[in-house]
């Protein structure tokens, strides 16, 4: 059997309400132009109404301003080619205003520049760079004054070279069937910059792909190494599948808050929850289980998990222990 993409091991159950618009009616002919120009000037004459009523005060939302303080008109990187800006932008604290405020000088939310955080953002960014394999990057900032009260905040990085992945070894998957198409999966590649984001993300994938597909109790143990100074980085995981198991008989047990005991069947709650004796244990299963009893409205609290180990049968079998208690008020009395 296939694993399934490591992508897939969760799903998100999203309502989306989708309203159809109206076709547009083509305008009479010799229309369209005093049309157009009507509810321009309709526009332009009520955003001047607007700015004219607002209170000075209350044009711009000051976030982070105090009396004094000096506005981030604008937020720069410069020398960074391995990062795009947004994502930079997404690590420091000192953030520009709004786009509303730097266009037209009111409205929108006023942000201003703190000095305290400035050494803060340079050590984000350069510990961002170094888990994306950049080790001997630097970063400077650059204060520019726009105006008497607005300054432009630059960022100046050097990223410097780049440590580069030489050797990755995953082992442990030997019995695994579909050892192939994990490997394809993983995201790190040798040859290419080493980063610890995406070593991390390739542990918890084959975690997550081989309890999804029977191995309840697999676990993988890594190492990276950067041999001195250099810009070379190895990687190895170590993968502990242990014994590939399917589910047994879920064992239910209720905590009535009242004298009423239990209100739903032993059997309407098996089939709720979904789980097959026999079929291959999955921790997508549990949650799913879980998330079905829950949105009967009935129970308070819902928990499926496996038996402790000291209670789970011996063999292949796993054990999943379903509790829930107390009533809400659509129970049947």
């Amino acid at each position: 059997m296939s694993l399934p993409e490591a992508a897939l091991t969760r799903q998100l159950y999203v309502r989306v309400r989708l309203t159809w618009p109206q076709r547009p009616q083509p305008p009479a002919p010799g229309h369209s132009l005093r049309h157009f120009a009507t509810r321009k000037a309709f526009r332009l004459a009520g955003l001047a109404a607007l700015v004219i009523a607002t209170p000075a005060a209350a044009r711009a939302q000051d976030l982070s301003c105090d009396l004094g303080d000096v506005e981030v008109r604008s937020l720069r990187f410069v020398g960074n080619r391995a990062i795009s800006d947004d994502e930079l932008a997404l690590r420091v604290t000192t953030t520009p205003s709004s786009l509303v405020r730097r266009s037209l000088r009111v409205l929108g939310a006023r942000r201003c520049l703190n000095r305290q955080y400035l050494p803060r953002d340079l050590a984000a960014l350069e510990s961002y760079y170094r888990e994306r394999g950049f080790y001997d990057a630097k970063v400077d900032t650059i204060i520019t004054p726009v105006t008497k009260g607005a300054v432009a905040v630059t960022f100046s990085l050097v990223e410097g070279p780049p440590t580069m992945l030489r050797s990755y070894r995953v082992t442990g998957l030997d019995s695994i069937a579909d050892s192939a198409s994990i490997m394809r999966s993983l995201r790190l590649r040798t040859g290419q910059p080493f980063d610890l984001g995406l070593y991390f993300a390739d542990r918890d994938s084959i975690r997550r792909r081989l309890r999804n597909n029977g191995y309840s109790r697999a676990e993988t143990y890594g190492a990276h190494d950067r041999p001195g100074d250099s810009l070379v980085a190895r990687v190895e995981i170590a993968v502990a599948p242990g014994p590939r198991q399917r589910f047994g008989v879920p064992v239910i047990h209720v905590a009535a808050v009242d004298r009423r005991g239990q209100q739903v069947p032993d059997d309407i709650v098996r089939r709720v929850m979904g789980i097959a004796p026999g079929t291959y244990y999955s921790d997508r299963a549990i949650t799913e289980a879980q998330r079905s009893l829950f949105q009967l409205s009935v129970y308070r609290h819902v928990e499926v998990a496996p038996l402790p180990d000291s209670l789970q049968p011996p063999g292949d079998t796993v054990v999943v222990r379903e509790l829930h208690a107390g009533f809400s008020r659509f129970a049947p009395g």
